[in-house]
């Protein structure tokens, strides 16, 4: 069967078959493009030598040549609309003669299609936008179209530019290569250079673009590092695999590997850099204006590096894959010694032939002979400079699989010493891996019981349950307060989670059962708001925030939540759901009149010395009898001494059975990078497709209970992310540094191989489920957070006044149990 030219399909149906007839001798062999085949060669014998593996594919499918087509030993060929010759391309005669004949435009629209046409080659011409700049003016609506003189020059100048047909060099993978980038307020650009066979720098490739409004605001070393970024992904198909040198007027630049800490979008553009094998250098700004005028005069609109995908058609050499592995161990001055002592065979020491006794030489590559899983086999031996290149392949491009599966997957093809370590820190600093994925084992942090207190209604826990189906009252949750002491529980139907009703009810339970000396709340709105602290204050209560997300911190309340629920339910099931709030009177009786398994006691017999008397029972003092003499006090102080000495071994038995599911914590240091696990966010998309984390931060300040402050890394434009986390919810950051021994020998790498194991069956531990249990009923210590003085300046309308602050002035170096974040958590 037969393809019809002219049917739609038949273009990819003929790429297609010429991909399954050349593709195995493509690149080192043969080029093409539909049905232009180029059979490029060093010398005579080597073109006729390809001529003929070329004409043989073509033969065995059959297909056939017209030979008036056809020409051979052609020093210069034009492709692509390029003329390509010996080490150089410049632009094809076909589009030059266009530009030549080009008529003087007339209106904006036949601008616009100039510029079309000498854009495309716009890589040609030194300073292009710059030149082009008043024709491209007259591009835009506001400005009316107006052809004078400045124009005049602008059009003849690019068409002579390109008429006498300028060149640019042939890209080598061979040469040295040299990266040049430069930054302005206007533009970032690039020159691509190469050092060829005569030692003479020539330019390969030009590249500029318009910086974003955003953008112009950039300190001068970020606008530096974005146009190197910039570059780099433009000219990716040159780069990659290979190494070069960034050459900027920067000098920040140079130390950016030195660097441990960043804010996320550097982390992001220092991640894209480390695919690369270069060497950042810094050379003065007035040896850099070749490449300063192109970042003043760009030549493309302004776009987000961040979001660039702009793919560009390159002409170069291309490597087979064979070739690029020789140029690479050939490079290496360790594996070079190794290909030494295997080509001399005879004249070899002992020594020498102890030390590559595990290697061959296969058409010139150097193989290392690995025994896995009981199977022998030969692997390509990689230098330290493509390990990074390596770990990006089979980790970062196959799906972020943990250490043991990408270990696997390398030692099918490739081996380096030490490879499994190697792995292990490229996995640690993978930021993807470190957002997305849950470290497994143990969770982190034991359990820190609080100290009882000697009194009921000592210390007091609040939290909001809900919300609720709105009622006939219009509430829609409950306010809860449970006495640490006693477990007495107050309850309030609300009609929100505002301060003024968090107020009301907390005032009511002051003037029933009086001031407790401390209250722990999480960090609702309503508790972290000033009208909150400024009655804590006046009343001399501490106030004590529990960290986000982190209920156990909270867990007499919490307890109390849990049950609840379903007893409200369960009063509700022959009666209106929307009428909850009626039933919370009784609810709260018969939660205080229930023994307490903790305390042996029911809240309401501890707190008022007698049992509550029910319906269809009678009222029962602890008093003694009229009979006996005893003291009613001492009584009552031997009841709450029992209930401490009771409650302190139930804490001290839960602490041991909780402890026994975590592990000790990390002690995290100040200034070190963590990640914090974060909550799922109503945005559309899968919860279960989010980031589990948020990061990194930096921890700023230890506090107490395996506690940090966290805050967000130098953000732009915006207030810094600040809050408190507990050390399960953290998890550490180590920065690949890529630091190579100098005088680590070939013996020492023998000798780690020898001591290396490699599995292939068991999973790592971050891919293990975290273990999530925190339903202990026991009470964690909650931390006392410290925040700074808030510094308020008064309105200029109010200079000639006095003011007084009747209500006292916030300090929180005296009151450091009183924070307010702009985090909240209900």
């Amino acid at each position: 069967e037969r393809m019809i030219f002219g049917l739609t399909n038949a273009p990819f149906v003929f790429s297609r078959l010429m991909q399954m007839v050349l593709g195995p001798i493509k690149n080192s062999n043969v080029v093409w493009f539909m049905d232009d085949i180029l059979v490029p060669g060093r010398n005579w014998s080597e073109m006729c030598e390809d001529l003929r593996k070329v004409l043989c594919e073509l033969r065995k499918a059959n297909l056939t040549l017209n030979l008036r087509k056809c020409v051979f030993g052609q020093v210069e060929i034009e492709f692509l609309g390029y003329v390509v010759s010996n080490g150089t391309v410049k632009p094809g005669r076909l589009k030059t003669s266009a530009i030549e004949n080009y008529p003087p435009p007339k209106n904006p629209h036949e601008v616009r299609r100039y510029l079309g046409l000498t854009g495309y080659f716009r890589r040609f011409v030194h300073r292009y936008a710059e030149r082009a700049r008043p024709l491209t003016n007259l591009t835009k609506k506001e400005i009316p179209f107006k052809w004078g003189i400045e124009e005049q020059s602008a059009f003849e100048f690019l068409r002579d530019a390109l008429t006498r047909e300028p060149t640019l060099a042939i890209y080598d993978p061979r040469f040295s290569t040299q990266l040049h980038c430069d930054a302005s307020a206007d533009g970032l650009a690039g020159i691509l250079m190469q050092k060829g066979s005569d030692n003479a720098w020539r330019a390969v490739y030009y590249l500029s673009k318009k910086t974003t409004d955003v953008e112009r605001n950039y300190h001068s070393s970020k606008l530096e590092l974005m146009a190197i970024v910039f570059c780099v992904n433009r000219l990716r198909p040159y780069l990659i695999g290979i190494h070069f040198e960034i050459i900027t007027d920067c000098q920040a630049l140079t130390y950016l590997n030195a660097q441990r800490t960043a804010n996320p979008q550097i982390a992001r553009w220092y991640y894209i850099l480390s695919e690369y094998d270069c060497e950042i250098k810094h050379r003065p700004g007035t040896r850099m204006e070749h490449v300063d005028a192109l970042s003043r005069s760009p030549t493309e609109e302004p776009g987000s590096v961040e979001e660039e995908t702009e793919s560009r058609g390159v002409v170069f050499q291309q490597m087979s894959y064979e070739d690029y592995i020789l140029l690479i161990q050939r490079g290496d001055k360790e594996l070079k010694k190794f290909i030494e002592i295997l080509q001399r065979k005879d004249d070899v020491t002992a020594d020498e032939r102890q030390l590559v006794q595990d290697y061959v030489l296969e058409g010139g590559r150097l193989l290392r002979k690995v025994k896995i899983q009981g199977e022998t086999r030969k692997l390509y031996v990689i230098p330290k400079s493509m390990r990074k290149t390596i770990l990006i392949k089979f980790h970062d491009q196959l799906g972020h699989f943990a250490l043991d599966r990408t270990v696997d997957k390398i030692l099918e093809l490739y081996w380096f010493a030490g490879v499994r370590r190697y792995a292990r820190q490229h996995i640690r600093a993978c930021l993807a891996c470190a957002l997305n994925k849950i470290p497994g084992g143990k969770q982190q942090g034991l359990l820190h019981p609080i100290p009882f207190p000697t009194r009921p209604f000592e210390r007091i826990h609040l939290d909001h349950l809900g919300p609720f189906v709105t009622t006939s009252k219009r509430n829609t949750h409950l306010l809860v307060a449970t006495d640490a002491f006693s477990k007495y529980v107050r309850m309030w139907a609300v009609k929100s989670t505002k301060t003024k009703g968090v107020l009301s009810a907390f005032q009511e339970y002051v003037n029933f059962y009086g001031l407790p000396e401390r209250v722990i709340t999480d960090r609702g709105t309503c508790f972290t708001s000033r009208e909150f602290e400024t009655f804590c204050e006046m009343n001399g209560i501490k106030h004590t925030l529990n960290s986000t997300r982190h209920p156990r911190a909270n867990g007499q309340v919490e307890r109390v939540n849990r049950v609840i629920i379903p007893v409200i339910s369960g009063m509700l099931v022959h009666s209106d759901s929307r009428e909850w709030d009626t039933k919370i009177g009784e609810v709260q009786r018969n939660l205080n009149c229930q023994v307490n398994k903790t305390t042996g006691k029911t809240p309401f017999e501890i707190v008022y010395g007698f049992k509550a008397r029910h319906v269809d029972g009678e009222l029962r003092l602890l008093a003694p009898d009229a009979n006996e003499d005893c003291n009613f006090k001492e009584e009552r102080e031997s009841t709450h001494k029992q209930i401490r000495d009771r409650v302190t071994r139930e804490q001290e038995k839960q602490t041991s059975y909780f402890n026994k599911k975590k592990s000790t914590g990390y002690n995290y240091d100040v200034g070190e990078l963590v990640f914090m696990r974060r909550a799922p966010e109503v945005t559309g998309e899968s919860t279960k497709l989010q980031a589990k984390y948020r990061g990194p931060l930096t921890v700023t300040q230890i506090l107490p209970g395996d506690t940090y402050r966290v805050a967000e890394i130098q953000p732009e434009g915006r207030r810094a992310f600040i809050t408190t986390a507990h050390v399960s919810q953290l998890k550490s950051y180590k920065n690949h540094e890529d630091t190579e021994d100098e005088d680590e020998s070939g013996e020492e790498l023998e000798q780690e191989l020898d001591n290396t194991t490699y599995p292939t069956n068991d999973r790592d531990q971050e891919e293990r489920a975290v273990n999530d249990d925190c339903s202990s009923e026991a009470e964690e210590f909650v931390y006392q957070p410290v925040r700074p003085t808030r510094v308020r300046k008064l309105p200029s309308r109010l200079e000639d006044y006095v003011v007084t602050d009747y209500a006292g002035t916030r300090n929180c170096q005296e009151n450091p149990d009183v924070d307010v974040t702009p985090e909240t958590e209900n």
